[in-house]
């Protein structure tokens, strides 16, 4: 069986990444608005719960785009 990344594992690569990139946004906003709003806001929180759902989504996409999938085809030899 001949198994390489299809276009769907490369593109849940990719999204991992920006999963990633958002997660360290979300984590930027907190540390601003952690100064300016103080810790008892309930945007803090929101921005907490985003940092949360960023990292776990990057971590399962990135996790699905590294898997090696085979094909399963059928092909009449």
């Amino acid at each position: 069986m001949k198994s390489s990344r299809h276009v769907l594992q490369k593109t849940a690569t990719v999204v991992a990444v920006l999963s990633f990139l958002a997660s360290a946004a979300c984590a930027w906003f907190l540390y601003w608005k952690v100064g300016e709003l103080g810790i008892d806001h309930p945007i803090n929180a929101s921005l907490i719960a985003g940092i949360f759902f960023f990292l776990f989504v990057g971590g399962l996409l990135l996790f699905i785009g590294g898997v090696d999938l085979p094909s399963f085809s059928v092909h009449d030899d």
